[in-house]
C-alpha cells in the first residue's frame, strides 16, 4: 500500500509509523538509567579511589608523613628527641620539601613506565586479534606473585621491627600497578580476584607508595645529618651573652667576658652551631664529631637573662 497521497505528500499513516521507529530508535541508544562503566586498568582505579579519597588529601597526607619521618632520622642521628622539639603539622609539611622534588620524579617514571606498559600491549592486541586477553591474565597473575614475594620478605625485618629495604618496597609497588592494570574488574572482565580486585590492588599500591617516601625520607634525613656532622661549619654560629656564668662545655665554643656601660659584667659564649630553635629552645653543636661520637648537643632554654644572637654563614646547611 502506497504511503503518497494524490498530491504527492506523505500520509499520515507513514509519518506516524516513522516517528515510532524513530522513538525506539531513540530509545534503544539512549543508556539505561543507575548504569555505570566499571574502572578500566590503572587510570579507572585511581580514579575510582579519588572519588573517595580526595588527592589534596592524599598528598598532603605524603607530605606531612615523609616530612616527620625525615626530621626524626635528622635528629635521631644527633641524640635528639623528636618529642622534645615539639613541632606541628606546619614544621613537618615544610621539611618535606626537599623530598618532594625527589618523590614527584619518581612518581613521573612510574607512570610513564605503566603508560608505555599499557601501550605495548594494545599494539600486541592489534597485531595478534585474541591474544590481550591471555596477555593480561598472566601481567596480572606476574603483578599478584612479585606483590607477594615482597610482603612474605618483610617478615624477616618486621620481627625486629626494622625498616624494610627500599627494593622489597619498589616490588610491591610494581607488582600492584601491574595486577590493577591488568587484574582489575570492569564492564568486560571479571577480576583476577573477583569483584574485590580493585580496591586490593589500590591498597598495595597506596601502602608501597607510603613505603617508598617512608625510607627515602628517611635516607635523605640521615644523609643530612651526617653532612652537617661531619660539616658544622655550614651552620649558622650563636653568640650567647649571659649576666651570669653559664656552663657550656665544648671544643668549638670560647667563653669570654664583656664590660657593659655601667660598670658591669657580661658573660659571652660564641662559637657553638645553631642546629635548629624549637619549643623556646635553641639546640647548639658544642663539640664537633670524633671516632666515637657525632657532635655533642646543648639544648639552651631561653631566658630573661640570656641574649643569644645567630650570625649565618654566606652558605646555609642543615635544618
Amino acid at each position: 500500500m502506497s504511503n503518497l497521497g494524490e498530491n504527492g505528500h506523505l500520509t499520515g499513516n507513514y509519518s506516524l509509523d516513522k516517528s515510532r521507529q524513530l522513538r525506539g530508535a531513540v530509545l534503544l541508544d539512549k543508556p539505561q538509567a543507575g548504569r555505570s562503566e566499571a574502572p578500566v586498568g590503572l587510570g579507572g582505579n585511581l580514579r575510582q579511589a579519588s572519588s573517595i579519597f580526595a588527592p589534596v588529601t592524599v598528598v598532603s597526607s605524603l607530605l606531612l608523613y615523609v616530612g616527620w619521618i625525615r626530621s626524626r632520622a635528622y635528629y635521631d642521628y644527633f641524640g635528639v628527641s623528636a618529642d622534645s622539639l615539639k613541632f606541628g603539622p606546619q614544621d613537618y609539611l615544610l621539611r618535606s620539601g626537599d623530598i618532594g622534588l625527589g618523590a614527584l620524579l619518581l612518581t613521573v617514571l612510574s607512570l610513564g613506565a605503566f603508560i608505555a606498559l599499557g601501550w605495548m600491549v594494545q599494539q600486541i592486541e592489534r597485531r595478534r586479534p585474541g591474544v590481550e586477553e591471555r596477555l593480561r591474565f598472566s601481567l596480572a597473575l606476574m603483578g599478584l606473585a612479585v606483590s607477594l614475594y615482597s610482603l612474605v620478605d618483610v617478615r624477616q625485618y618486621a620481627a625486629v621491627a626494622a625498616v624494610p629495604p627500599i627494593l622489597d618496597a619498589v616490588l610491591l609497588a610494581v607488582g600492584s600497578a601491574l595486577f590493577m592494570q591488568n587484574g582489575s574488574a570492569n564492564a568486560k572482565r571479571r577480576g583476577v580476584l573477583g569483584s574485590q580486585s580493585n580496591w586490593i590492588a589500590i591498597l598495595m599500591l597506596t601502602v608501597s607508595i607510603f613505603w617508598i617516601a617512608s625510607v627515602y625520607a628517611k635516607a635523605v634525613g640521615s644523609e643530612a645529618a651526617a653532612s652537617d656532622d661531619q660539616n658544622p661549619n655550614t651552620l649558622p654560629v650563636a653568640t650567647v651573652y649571659s649576666d651570669a656564668p653559664l656552663d657550656i662545655p665544648g671544643n668549638i665554643v670560647r667563653a669570654s667576658r664583656v664590660a657593659l656601660a655601667d660598670s658591669k659584667m657580661s658573660y659571652r659564649y660564641t662559637g657553638a652551631k645553631v642546629l635548629t630553635y624549637a619549643n623556646g629552645k635553641f639546640f647548639l653543636i658544642t663539640s664537633s664529631a670524633n671516632h666515637d661520637y657525632h657532635s655533642r648537643i646543648l639544648m639552651l632554654q631561653e631566658a630573661e637573662n640570656t641574649r643569644v644572637e645567630v650570625a649565618a654563614p654566606r652558605k646555609i646547611g642543615g635544618e
